[in-house]
């Protein structure tokens, strides 16, 4: 994978001192969600490995997998590998931002920037109490799915496939990936092309799927978990119920730091093509987790942080540059 670590200063002193600050941030961050968020009755840490978990949950084995043939070489509590793993994603989260910034800044502008991914991550993960659980594939999952994007921008597809199959592994959230493939491609790139990286995406995910189903076949849950936790109401229901709920649905609306609604309103006028088209996929995948996710776990919309964080300083540069623009014209 191309080298994202990169500066416009190679001072070492400044790169070490750069590194351990964004992994003491990384570390800081995943301690805190480790700390506050509960192990999920339905999907437990140890029941992740032991392949005991409900389904969807169990079928995001690559955390667990890791972490299990860890605790067997090691000895070390799951525990504590689990929380090592996550702060590695974390810090994989910064470095994925910045791949993705990467064609838009540069130095020490996108140091800062990138490692500003940090802040935006506490509006989903850690901020909203409602149902505050721990997800061990939630934060490789938004590492993953940058990457994904980044790699896709630049045709990058020698890296895109196996990091595609790790990501599935992880989460099934990949199909929106091709979603938004679909989106940035269409009547951009020879219809042949287009259909045969969706064709390959497609086969690549339902074979996945259809391994994972065959193999926890007999877990308690369902593919697509339509019905909450307690079975008597679906999804649906009850996120209408939610929508209508002044309070509540604040906990929704500050996903991002509300970053959402100014970049979603002012998706036209961000100046890179493939961002502007990939924000589309998050109305989709608002409209998915209607019927099988909770609304008011804002962690399951984490994985679009980055673009969304991309996208909001984009608008800041186009608008700071008009505005010196203007400036240096009046004078």
């Amino acid at each position: 994978m191309p080298d994202t670590s990169k500066t416009s200063s190679q001072n070492p002193v400044y790169l070490v001192l750069y590194w351990l600050a964004v992994s003491a941030g990384a570390l800081y961050f995943s301690s805190l969600r480790f700390i506050f968020n509960r192990d999920f009755p339905l999907a437990t840490m140890q029941a992740l490995i032991d392949g005991t978990a409900y389904r969807p949950f169990q079928y995001r084995i690559l955390v667990p997998t890791i972490v299990g043939k860890l605790h067997d070489l090691t000895g070390v509590s799951i525990g504590a590998l689990y929380q090592s793993v996550e702060a590695l994603a974390v810090l994989g989260v910064v470095i994925a931002t910045r791949y993705f910034l990467a064609p838009h800044f540069r130095g020490k502008t996108l140091d800062i920037l990138s490692a500003g991914i940090l802040l935006i991550l506490p509006w989903n993960y850690l901020l909203p109490r409602e149902i505050a659980i721990f997800i061990p594939a939630d934060l490789p999952a938004v590492m993953f799915f940058t990457f994904l994007l980044a790699l896709m921008s630049r045709g990058n597809w020698r890296w895109y496939y196996p990091l595609f199959v790790l990501a599935t592994l992880n989460r099934e959230t990949t199909c929106f990936v091709t979603l938004i493939y679909l989106l940035v491609s269409w009547k951009r790139i020879p219809a042949k092309e287009m259909w045969l990286h969706i064709g390959a995406q497609f086969v690549l995910w339902v074979a996945i799927k259809y391994w994972l189903g065959t193999v926890y076949a007999d877990n308690p849950g369902s593919v697509f978990e339509i019905y909450g936790v307690a079975g008597d109401r679906t999804h649906l229901d009850s996120n209408l119920e939610f929508l209508f709920s002044p309070l509540r649905v604040l906990i929704l609306l500050s996903s991002f730091g509300f970053l959402w609604a100014p970049v979603m309103a002012w998706r036209k006028r961000i100046d890179d093509d493939f961002i502007k088209q990939a924000l589309l996929g998050l109305v989709f995948f608002f409209a998915a987790m209607l019927l099988i996710g909770n609304l008011n776990e804002t962690r399951i919309f984490g994985e679009y942080a980055p673009l969304i964080y991309a996208s909001a300083l984009l608008l800041l540069q186009k608008s700071f540059s008009k505005s010196i623009g203007s400036h240096v014209g009046a004078n």
